[in-house]
């Protein structure tokens, strides 16, 4: 046990949690509530058709060139998840992480099960970077808590640490007014891959781990780089559709 999953334990036994959803004991988020969060279909990020497997349409492809498809397990506007990702984000809920990458197997799964979008054996998991001030600021990556949990329920291997880095401490995506192309400038050249951590991407599937997704500029920059450096597909994974 580690020096945080102590600390954790610790708080745990003198502050139980309680649930966001309906304030019961032991649990930042209990089966009940997170088994009513629905589950929302695959689509294209941009314009919302639904597809089978995520992928974008043909005229919205342009404006995530680098991206294979994004797979959400719900959305933003549903209350609980809201508060879920507010908690756990900025709150320092990071028993979050949990229950909230359950959600995403949980979606996987029956994506797979009803859609067919299979898993290719050479993924790799890669949690979205945060930049190191951020990082120090808040204290931990809620994407990296997050790739954690999905790997130890699939057992997807993670992306070797400082692989994909962080290297432009941009403007919160959601602070960018003026839509799309405020995004995209917000995030261009954010990110980049020493040329000695290439090898571990080279031909690989990166299924990029993120807490929400709203026009995917951030997803596509990080792909961008990923794409460079030999990746042979990127996918995007996160908890909710913003």
């Amino acid at each position: 046990m580690d020096l945080f999953q102590w600390k954790q334990s610790l708080l745990d036994l003198l502050f139980p949690p309680h649930c966001i959803g309906c304030d019961a004991l032991d649990s930042s988020l209990c089966a009940t509530c997170l088994a009513s969060i629905p589950l929302r279909d695959p689509g294209c990020l941009v314009c919302g058709a639904r597809n089978r497997s995520g992928i974008f349409c043909a005229s919205c492809k342009r404006f995530a060139p680098f991206l294979t498809r994004v797979l959400w397990a719900s959305t933003y506007e549903i209350d609980l998840m809201f508060r879920a990702l507010t908690q756990f984000k900025y709150n320092g809920n990071r028993a979050l992480a949990e229950p909230l990458g359950t959600l995403i197997v949980t979606s996987l799964k029956k994506r797979v099960q009803e859609k067919k979008n299979f898993i290719p054996p050479d993924a790799l998991l890669a949690p979205m970077p945060l930049h190191p001030r951020r990082l120090r600021a808040r204290g931990y990556n809620q994407s990296a808590l997050l790739a954690s949990s999905i790997h130890q329920e699939l057992a997807l291997p993670i992306l070797p640490k400082n692989t994909l880095l962080r290297v432009k401490n941009t403007n919160p995506q959601a602070k960018c007014s003026g839509g799309r192309e405020a995004r995209n400038k917000n995030v261009a050249g954010a990110f980049a891959i020493p040329a000695d951590k290439q090898i571990y991407v080279r031909g690989k599937t990166i299924l990029i781990v993120d807490d929400i997704a709203t026009t995917g500029s951030t997803l596509n920059e990080a792909a961008r780089v990923l794409k460079e450096a030999g990746a042979r597909q990127i996918w995007g994974i996160v908890v909710a559709k913003g």
